[in-house]
């Protein structure tokens, strides 16, 4: 979900009426209605009552609709609290530092990168990397950096994040695997499998999913046949049968065959059944 179709939905949830709404935004209705639309297909539920609309021609929010209002509101202020932030400290410099972390991977650095761009085009960007998520949000507390992207949690009570996308843990396994044709995979089939992991001292989420393998009944370490430093090597281990690894689902393998992402379920507990990762583009409140 992007933070247009977000500033769409407020809008008709404000208004409560399409035409309205669709003037407001300098948008055809038609449009609007096929953005709205698509929100709710990606969440898989209805945020305006349909029946209410077509039988008495009017807007009114499910209870879904208005969880989401609460929590859209709640964002796009973040964003507008970091971008006011960011534009004090681009004022003082042509050039803004962006830091990532190593593991991040790189087509979403360049997305995000762009992003970052289209804020800000009279400056220039920066790229500077840091071994973990942590350590970016340290370099923006130390103003080494102006804008990090990072993961929660976050460390420090003096940033200002703004939601960038919301990713969960999956199971890469190779493609003649025995689970290459489950479409889910539960963490407990995974008990007996050897392990290609990233070193921990860049993996800062180790201990959280050592800490739920062990609630399924197993320990992963003793299985970790091998550590590395890279996502690239880490696929291509995977690929020739060394074993089998958790990786992101922002992870594009669409160019590998030898390779196959599978969800992952952690729980029974739709609540906890996902390891969720959500990641965020910070930078210091300014008092």
């Amino acid at each position: 979900m992007e933070l247009r179709q977000l500033k769409y939905f407020l809008e008709v949830a404000k208004e409560l009426h399409f035409g309205r709404a669709a003037e407001n935004l300098c948008i055809s209705q038609p449009a609007l209605t096929k953005q709205i639309n698509l929100i709710e297909q990606e969440l898989g539920i209805e945020l305006f009552d349909k029946n209410k609309r077509l039988l008495h021609k009017k807007v009114e929010l499910t209870e879904a609709g208005f969880f989401l209002l609460k929590d859209a509101s709640r964002f796009t202020e973040q964003f507008d609290r970091m971008l006011e932030n960011t534009k004090k400290l681009g004022a003082k410099a042509k050039q803004i530092n962006l830091g990532y972390y190593r593991l991040f991977p790189k087509s979403k650095i360049i997305e995000f990168t762009q992003k970052v761009q289209d804020w800000y085009p009279d400056s220039s960007i920066k790229l500077v990397e840091y071994n973990t998520a942590e350590g970016v949000q340290e370099g923006v507390i130390r103003d080494d950096i102006a804008l990090g992207i990072t993961h929660f949690p976050l460390l420090f009570s003096s940033l200002s994040s703004q939601y960038l996308e919301l990713n969960c843990l999956k199971v890469l396994v190779p493609s003649k695997h025995p689970l290459a044709n489950y479409k889910k995979i539960k963490i407990e089939q995974l008990r007996n499998e050897r392990w290609i992991e990233v070193q921990r001292n860049l993996y800062t989420l180790y201990d959280e999913v050592e800490r739920r393998c062990k609630t399924a009944g197993f320990h992963r370490e003793p299985q970790i046949v091998q550590e590395v430093s890279s996502i690239e090597l880490l696929v291509g281990l995977v690929g020739i049968g060394m074993g089998v690894a958790l990786v992101s689902s922002s992870l594009s393998i669409t160019d590998n065959d030898s390779v196959v992402l599978k969800d992952l379920i952690f729980s029974d507990n739709p609540t906890h059944a996902n390891f969720e990762i959500t990641h965020a583009i910070v930078c210091k409140k300014v008092e």
